[in-house]
């Protein structure tokens, strides 16, 4: 990430932070503190921001790569139709985010056995690796808000 992008970042979480601290002991519906939720969703979306290529910064995207790998847990593989309606963008924006992936080495396309007008996709490695990163630091960020530390 080039320094001006990541100035900008901490930019915003120092003044999400403010905001944080404003709203200290004002619960939200479920009871928890509302500057604690807004400084875990503030962590998990700069943890997406560094550690994510910009192909997959977009809900698109990544709602593609989470499918994807769900399916990869159960050894299955996805069609076009079900990554473009897990997207939720419509179904042009949907294909080209899919060519994105598969262009950046995220996601393989496959031509089915049984029918050649068939694509079948599946999470690389290196896509599994993101997710799994991505998946471990929201859990410490949670972690750290159930506990009521502060470490960042």
């Amino acid at each position: 990430m080039d320094e001006s992008r990541r100035a900008d970042l901490e930019w915003i979480a120092d003044n999400i932070e403010k905001v944080a601290q404003a709203l200290r002991g004002v619960p939200d519906a479920n009871g928890l503190p509302a500057s604690d939720i807004i400084r875990q969703k503030i962590a998990i979306e700069l943890s997406k921001i560094e550690e994510i290529p910009a192909e997959v910064r977009t809900q698109a995207g990544w709602n593609m790569l989470l499918y994807l790998y769900e399916a990869d847990s159960f050894g299955e593989k996805c069609i076009t139709k079900q990554l473009c309606s897990v997207s939720g963008a419509p179904p042009t924006t949907a294909l080209r985010h899919i060519q994105s992936l598969v262009e950046e080495g995220l996601i393989y396309r496959a031509t089915s056995e049984i029918d050649q007008r068939i694509s079948l996709y599946s999470i690389a490695p290196k896509a599994v690796e993101l997710v799994e990163r991505w998946a471990k630091r929201r859990s410490e960020a949670l972690t750290r808000v159930l506990t009521g530390s502060s470490n960042k």
